[in-house]
């Protein structure tokens, strides 16, 4: 039957400069003697997906040994959608390639996660947030410093004057 034939249409969009006008499509059938009533139908386009605005914080700065706080809240997407934003977190970012060490907006990255992830004392590194909202995900960078470890550093007070054979306790 012409029902199902119409349902049966299929539009595909191949255009390179893809527009979000929307398209009327008129259909007659004819059986070979008569004409059918016009069917019109619209199809509507939704805009196309905008990829994320990632938003590393930074620059971030820490001592040796700490943990770091990482926050991805000026994040966002400019057109809310498909899905809620993720997060993920490469604390040592080389050459493009991502590892994933920490998820979510704000994560709290321990030192020895960050060992794990070959952060060591005295240098700095490359930090990378990928936000991703369900069809595009952009990347976006900031450093991290972790500071040399120093030596301790002893103090004795003083100066002190003790009696012979007495014993002085620092």
């Amino acid at each position: 039957s012409y029902q199902r034939v119409l349902r049966s249409i299929r539009y595909d969009n191949t255009a390179a400069n893809r527009n979000e006008t929307a398209r009327t499509i008129t259909f007659v059938a004819n059986d070979g003697t008569l004409r059918s009533n016009t069917a019109i139908a619209t199809i509507v386009f939704p805009p196309p997906n905008q990829r994320p605005i990632a938003h590393p914080g930074g620059p971030y700065s820490i001592q040796n040994g700490a943990s770091v706080l990482l926050n991805a809240s000026q994040s966002f997407d400019p057109d809310v959608g498909p899905s809620p934003l993720t997060f993920e977190w490469d604390v040592n970012y080389v050459n493009g390639e991502f590892d994933v060490n920490a998820t979510g907006r704000h994560p709290g990255v321990t030192w020895g996660d960050l060992q794990l992830a070959g952060i060591e004392s005295g240098n700095t590194y490359t930090v990378a947030v990928r936000a991703f909202d369900g069809v595009d995900a952009t990347i976006a960078t900031t450093q991290l410093t972790v500071s040399p470890n120093q030596p301790p550093i002893v103090t004795t007070g003083g100066p002190y004057s003790i009696q012979p054979g007495w014993s002085l306790l620092l």
